[in-house]
């Protein structure tokens, strides 16, 4: 394999990695209710009157998770299938190989894994990592947003 293989298995990789920890975040706030969210500001938890802010209105910031996780994992497969084209010639293994280790990696990393972890661990991680998901719904979270807006009007 060559250099730029390995570099684009790599990021394909990172992309799998922070695929899954914001897949963690959204499972985390998927499982919280605002009940939870207001006793961890009445017990002084540190973010918890952020995670509160979420909790009144959690769309957008799962709606920038499902966002974010997507561009993600079709990266992660696009970046696999690139080195996967250019090492086989023939179109059956091109797509064999591309979408097995995929799926696989993709239900077990991501759809399994950081799933349980999140809905597990959901006031840890749920406080952790409010503030993040805060900052990424700010910068990023309109696209989402427009997205659904033109969703709506394909599907009425």
């Amino acid at each position: 394999m060559t250099e730029t293989e390995w570099i684009l298995l790599g990021i394909a990789l990172a992309c799998v990695l922070v695929a899954g920890f914001v897949t963690t975040i959204e499972s985390a706030l998927q499982s919280f209710s605002k009940s939870r969210a207001e006793a961890h500001v009445k017990t002084g938890a540190r973010n918890g009157e952020k995670l509160l802010q979420v909790m009144q209105d959690p769309a957008p910031y799962l709606n920038t998770a499902l966002f974010l996780r997507m561009v993600l994992e079709i990266s992660a497969i696009a970046l696999v299938g690139v080195v996967v084209f250019g090492r086989f010639g023939a179109l059956w293994e091109r797509l064999l190989y591309t979408i097995a280790p995929m799926t696989i990696v993709s239900f077990v990393l991501i759809g399994v894994a950081a799933r349980t972890l999140g809905r597990q661990h959901a006031d840890v991680i749920a406080l952790r990592t409010v503030g993040l998901i805060w900052a990424l719904t700010t910068v990023i979270g309109p696209l989402p947003q427009i997205l659904i807006v033109i969703g709506n009007l394909v599907t009425p």
